[in-house]
């Protein structure tokens, strides 16, 4: 059964596909305009009828009109023409109305079919509406952050649901700035003072701040916040999206722990590996790292089968060892050890399985055959292979022997000083004797010679007590600004004569060479020291170079000699074409008492004075040699900027140096004191003695007349002598001061230098050289002590 036609339907049937109307609906308008006209044609027809029978009754005749139409020619009356005139006009008037019902009808279905479109159009865009709305719903809901939307002056008017659960607040508390609420108090006016700039900026808003939960607990929340902007570009209202990063902050946290965790196992020259299950992508950039670890670790590391075979190895373990990657995969431990290790294998891997860590000292062999020390700390991975880290300590232990040696010749070096200094002392008295007899002697007696044999004896146990404080660093330097080339030239004369005809001497020293600042008799010795050892080591001849010239000593240099400071230094190399020295000769090259010579050519002591001059200095000394070829001293003495000083040349003794004044003689070693009484009265002065710095400046308190000078031992029981100067002088004030030391184990010249403001002689001194010193502190010295 058919349906009523739909209203679309209908409006459709009267159109044809070109948009006419129908012939069917044309007939049917056609009808409806004849129905209309006809009472028009009935009317003209009445109207003719009368006219034709008002024309039969009066007998007038009916005119008559010709028409031609094309070559038809036609006479009508006037009553017919009339009837054809009207008929013509009837149906013009029919067509008229026909074509205006016609179109007015049109114009009305138009008009609503337009309507009825609108209609449909508007529904379906509130059907969208309606679904687009429900589609943000549900997408806003869904989402795991927490979104709002406010107006353009930041009233917030609507929360996704995700904002209601985790606030556990209702839309009525919400409303507006209701969120307030839920902002920590401290945070919240630095959010209200970004909220507040990005609104009258317009620009987007993104903050870390905490919100409230429904447990009453503040999580942290990343907040952004974007314009929407109407057509013309005006904000017209806010989106917002609260991202809860605690999470993200607990995993970031977790990564930074376990990163430091890994630099701490790698600090303790352990690698460790931790399997952890990560996702696909963590797990790739986990693995390069780990790798760019293992390739670009300054150590050498293997990994090895629980049969100590390689599977793998580092760049660094390749060069250690002088073999190719491909090389080293596949060999055995007992392929890269010396010999003797050999037997240990077994027992480290015992040690390795059983307590998992394994820490020794081997000997490994290199691809050429050298050997080399080397630390090996192992492990077991949890795959069941073996780990190993192998660091080269050729340079430690070497820098460990360094430290040996110089422990012991400090060790030395302090017996030897402590022996010194009370040698000084007995040599003090024996000189001062001998020296007193041999005057007071004459020439011919016959204890002459004897007194003369005892001074020659002390001199040379005065000699050989100075090396002795040379090599313990505990001589009195009186350093000054150097030019070396002055002292190198001065030794150049000396060396000429003492080297031999049959050693050739090349001297090279730079023009520019930097100053030093050092005691000028010491280095000369130094150069002398040197040299005669030289001398000594070729026989046969050959040459002797001595070099001067400016170095910088940089970084690298210093990691080899960790003694050193780097900077700029004055080098003085003294080299020679003899016989070399093996290791273990270097090794002791500079114990005092040491020699290669035979017995009674040599007391020991020239390279070990040389060692402590220029320890003194402050400078290093080096020795480079091997068996057969040469050896070669180097000298390193740090440079100074100030102008260099003339060196003068040493000065007589002899002469008469008494006089009339008043002395205070401290001196804690009752011979020498009485020895230097007995002198200084006998060439006219007078003398208060005493035996402690205590009962010396009890005798200066006590004694009524003036008292000149000053003349103290350095170290005494109790007081020291500055410290009794200091006390004297402030009672005394203007006294003169002589200090005299059998080394430099004072305050005056801590660190081996001396003040020139104050006078000093050195232990052991002639009697004829004190009264000289006396002589010339009294009448032109000008350093008091304050």
């Amino acid at each position: 059964m058919q349906g009523r036609p739909r209203r679309e339907e209908k409006v459709g049937c009267e159109l044809n596909s070109n948009g006419h109307m129908s012939g069917e609906r044309f007939v049917a308008r056609f009808k409806l305009a004849i129905a209309l006209a006809a009472p028009f044609c009935a009317a003209a027809l009445g109207y003719l009828m009368g006219i034709r029978q008002t024309q039969a009754t009066t007998g007038a005749p009916q005119k008559t009109y010709e028409v031609n139409i094309g070559r038809m020619h036609l006479v009508l009356s006037a009553s017919v023409l009339g009837v054809t005139v009207m008929f013509v006009l009837t149906v013009l008037l029919s067509i008229v109305i026909l074509l205006t019902i016609v179109a007015r009808r049109r114009r009305t279905r138009a008009d609503a079919a337009n309507r009825t479109l609108e209609m449909e159009s508007k529904r379906a865009e509130e059907r969208f509406a309606a679904a687009s709305e429900a589609q943000f719903q549900t997408l806003a809901n869904a989402m795991p952050q927490l979104c709002w939307m406010a107006r353009a002056d930041g009233w917030i008017f609507w929360y996704n649901q995700r904002w209601y659960e985790y606030t556990g607040t209702t839309p009525a508390q919400m409303d507006g700035w209701g969120w307030q609420s839920v902002h920590d108090p401290e945070v919240l006016p630095k959010v209200l003072e970004r909220w507040k700039g990005c609104i009258a900026s317009a620009k987007p808003f993104e903050m870390i701040f905490p919100l409230r939960g429904s447990d009453g607990e503040f999580h942290p929340f990343l907040t952004r916040v974007m314009p929407v902007c109407d057509q013309s570009g005006k904000v017209s209202g806010w989106f917002g999206t609260n991202t809860d990063i605690s999470e993200q902050l607990r995993t970031e946290e977790e990564l930074r722990r376990l990163n430091d965790e890994l630099e701490k196992r790698v600090a303790e020259r352990t690698v460790e590996l931790e399997a952890r299950k990560r996702a696909e992508e963590a797990r790739r950039v986990s693995e390069e790292r780990h790798r760019a670890l293992f390739e670009y670790a300054p150590d050498g590391i293997v990994i090895a089968d629980p049969q100590s075979y390689y599977l793998d190895a580092n760049s660094s373990m390749c060069r250690m060892l002088g073999y190719t990657h491909d090389e080293l995969v596949g060999l055995h431990a007992s392929d890269i050890v010396v010999q003797d290790e050999i037997p240990q294998i077994g027992p480290a891997l015992s040690v390795i399985k059983t307590k998992s860590d394994y820490h020794g000292e081997w000997q490994f062999r290199r691809k050429d055959g050298s050997v080399f020390s080397a630390d090996v700390m192992a492990t077991m991975m949890p795959d069941g292979n073996l780990l190993g880290v192998i660091r080269d300590i050729t340079e430690r232990k070497k820098m460990e022997e360094q430290l040996r040696m110089s422990q012991r010749m400090e060790a030395i070096g302090r017996l030897a000083g402590g022996v010194a200094h009370d040698f000084n002392n007995l040599l003090g008295v024996i000189l001062g004797c001998s020296d007193v007899m041999l005057d007071e002697l004459a020439a011919n007696h016959p204890a002459a010679k004897r007194a003369e044999m005892i001074r020659k004896a002390g001199t040379s146990a005065a000699d050989l007590t100075r090396q002795l404080l040379a090599f313990s660093r505990q001589q009195m330097l009186q350093p000054q600004v150097l030019d070396l080339k002055q002292i190198v030239e001065r030794a150049q004369v000396l060396l000429t004569r003492l080297i031999g005809e049959n050693i050739e001497l090349t001297v090279l020293v730079e023009p520019s060479l930097w100053n030093v600042k050092a005691d000028p008799g010491q280095i000369e010795q130094v150069l002398l020291n040197l040299a005669v050892n030289a001398r000594d080591a070729m026989p046969q001849g050959g040459r002797l170079t001595i070099e001067a010239r400016n170095v910088e000593l940089d970084a690298s240099y210093v990691k080899e000699h960790q003694q050193v400071i780097a900077g700029p230094y004055v080098m003085l190399v003294v080299e020679d074409t003899g016989s070399g020295m093996d290791h273990e000769t270097q090794s002791r090259i500079f114990d005092p008492f040491f020699t290669t010579k035979e017995v009674g050519k040599g007391t020991g002591l020239g390279l070990a004075t040389v060692y402590g001059i220029v320890k003194q200095s402050g400078g290093h000394i080096w020795v480079y040699s091997e068996p057969g070829q040469g050896s070669a001293f180097k000298v390193y003495l740090p440079r100074v900027e100030n102008e260099a000083q003339p060196v003068k040349g040493d000065e007589p003794v002899e002469g008469t140096f008494g006089g009339a004044e008043m002395f205070l003689l401290a001196e804690d070693s009752a011979s020498l004191r009485e020895m230097v009484k007995d002198y200084l009265e006998g060439v006219g002065y007078t003398v208060l003695e005493a035996a402690t710095g205590s009962d010396a400046l009890d005798r200066a308190k006590s004694f009524a007349g003036t008292i000149q000078l000053l003349l103290t031992d350095v170290v005494m029981p109790g007081m020291s002598g500055p410290e009794l100067a200091r006390q004297i002088g402030c009672i005394r004030p203007g006294i003169k001061v002589i200090f005299t030391s059998g080394y430099t184990d004072d305050a005056v010249a801590r660190h081996g230098g001396l003040d020139p403001a104050i006078a000093f002689i050195q232990k052991p001194y002639r009697p004829k050289a004190l009264a000289r010193k006396i002589r010339e502190v009294l009448e032109v010295h000008a350093g008091n002590v304050k």
